[in-house]
């Protein structure tokens, strides 16, 4: 291999470097076995793109290039998004982006993603290929030890610590980018043949083999009430803490709640929108989502009261076919989409196209559910201001829609006769200057916290979406709603099955990470940790949810 070849670029190294050391950086601060993890895992990526590297480059110089180009690219597009969401340039991420609504729903599409990040490496690379000829040579064995041993060595420390039921090992897997270990249910059993099973981590939970078969809901054994109906409305990422902290944000809401019930502490149990209507409208955690979604359709809350003789309507300011939302949780509703203009013409034309629906002569009892998007990301149709001032906005803008629908159904004398429920999927987190962060990365309040007002319901609202199927079926004349005190359980949101769980109990709060089959104490959305008590405790108790409705 002629010289030339073996140099690499001094400049383009140095640019790939300080990328991966930023993209490590949340890991490495996090602990101190974190922090050796990261160190590990940095040998391991440049060894991997010096040796790939130098391949390229026998190829011929401008594969090379290429080579710098994509691993660069790459690089920015992981900190973007670990910066702006929480979460890693992963198969989840990438599930957004090619989303048919990803432009409306997350405000950015696949093309402008990889374009903005693109054009964010033009300036870096023009002004290093004047520095290109500095360079320094490395032996291609070399790159290839520091592959090896930084690989090995990441994947032992993480299985040794696991093994031993650290929570600092889990939460830098979660944070390292780029590092796919060994499933634990393996490495697990392994060392156990070497050291016993008895490893003081009490939350594990093998895998039970081959995946059950999902459940079909059964019909009703019971008659539900045909002289009410049942109208949902959900505005998309409203949080309840805003609400809470302004009550003059919302007066609409807060008028009509002193005419039923309104909480401002409930849990969406999800914090993004597939999961969380798949909770709403079972009563289920979202551990079956994925199963649904591969058999098409699942009997939910819409059906169960169409076998009671109700009839299903929606209208959507934006199509829930996001996730194939509508489509395992909507079967047989005549639906109404309304995105053919901004976020708050779209959201006019839900409440009247709500009103005519039912205020229309016809069939009775019907199902109809309202779907607002104004409250999600970018929060409106103006671009002046924070995103946060742009958020507050939109709050008003729907309370303000709410009270022209339950005005004009108290007008056409539907109000009487129907049960309302007017709450969020999730909510949205914001940085300290007003930047939008979203949600789908921590269940934290701002994320999971939504408001839940109730007009017309007989029994004790519940304390999160798992209790709203229930609780409409006991006001319809079901099986008693389960009391509002329940433990309430929170699912994070991950592509096909939440990747970690909350359980909230009056003694405090457990949060734990689920991988691979494995339940592992982790800390909080507020950095803190549970005690040891409370934790054993939520674990059985979590296991016990899991395996019923998984």
């Amino acid at each position: 291999m002629p010289a030339e070849k073996r140099r690499h670029s001094l400049s383009e190294t140095g640019l790939v470097l300080a990328l991966v050391l930023i993209a490590l950086a949340p890991a490495s601060l996090r602990s101190g076995i974190g922090a050796l993890m990261a160190a590990l895992h940095l040998l391991s990526l440049m060894g991997l793109y010096l040796l790939l590297r130098q391949l390229a480059d026998r190829l011929h110089a401008w594969a090379g290039h290429l080579l710098f180009g994509l691993a660069t690219l790459l690089l920015a597009a992981e900190i973007a998004v670990q910066a702006a969401t929480g979460l890693h340039l992963n198969r989840f991420v990438l599930s957004l982006l090619v989303q048919p609504q990803a432009l409306d729903q997350i405000g950015l599409s696949p093309v402008m993603f990889w374009a903005a990040t693109g054009a964010a490496l033009v300036l870096p690379s023009i002004l290093l290929w004047r520095t290109r000829r500095a360079g320094f040579r490395l032996p291609a064995r070399a790159a290839l030890l520091g592959l090896l041993v930084g690989a090995a060595g990441t994947q032992a420390i993480y299985t040794a610590a696991y093994f031993q039921g650290s929570t600092g090992a889990v939460e830098a897997r979660r944070l390292l980018p780029f590092f796919d270990p060994v499933p634990p249910y393996y490495s697990r059993r392994a060392l156990g043949l070497l050291f016993g099973l008895d490893t003081g981590n009490a939350f594990a939970l093998p895998q039970q083999g081959a995946a059950r078969q999902a459940q079909a809901m059964p019909a009703p054994s019971f008659s539900l009430a045909q002289d009410r109906d049942v109208l949902l409305v959900i505005a998309d990422s409203l949080r309840a803490g805003d609400i809470r902290r302004d009550p003059t944000l919302a007066p609409n809401l807060m008028r009509w709640a002193t005419r039923g019930s309104l909480s401002l502490d409930h849990y969406s149990t999800s914090n993004c929108t597939h999961f969380s209507f798949y909770s709403m409208l079972t009563g289920k955690l979202p551990t079956g989502f994925g199963r649904a979604r591969e058999q098409g359709s699942i009997p939910a809350l819409p059906a169960m009261l169409a076998m009671g003789g109700f009839r299903l309507t929606s209208t959507e300011s934006l199509s829930l076919d996001w996730y194939d939302t509508a489509g395992i949780l909507m079967d047989g509703t005549a639906r109404t989409i309304t995105d053919t203009a901004g976020q708050e013409e779209n959201d006019r034309a839900v409440t009247d196209d709500t009103l005519a629906a039912l205020a229309a002569d016809g069939p009775r009892p019907r199902f109809h559910l309202a779907y607002y998007q104004g409250t999600h990301y970018p929060y409106g149709d103006s671009p002046d201001g924070s995103d946060y001032e742009r958020y507050l906005a939109s709050i008003r803008r729907f309370d303000a829609e709410l009270g022209r629908l339950l005005e004009g159904l108290e007008v056409a004398g539907r109000l009487a006769h129907t049960l309302v429920i007017v709450t969020s999927d999730h909510g949205d987190d914001f940085t300290p200057d007003g930047s939008a962060i979203g949600h789908s990365s921590l269940m934290s309040d701002g994320q999971v916290q939504v408001p839940f007002l109730v007009l017309g319901g007989t029994v004790p609202a519940p304390r999160s979406h798992m209790g709203l199927t229930p609780y409409v079926l006991a006001n319809l004349g079901g099986p008693a709603a389960a009391p509002g005190r329940d433990p309430v359980i929170l699912a994070n949101c991950d592509y096909a099955y939440p990747n970690g769980f909350a359980l909230l109990l009056p003694e405090g709060r457990a949060d734990f990470a689920f991988d691979d089959g494995e339940l592992v104490p982790v800390h909080g959305p507020d950095g803190t940790m549970a005690p040891a008590s409370l934790s054993y405790r939520t674990a059985s108790l979590l296991l016990a949810a899991i395996e019923r409705d998984r």
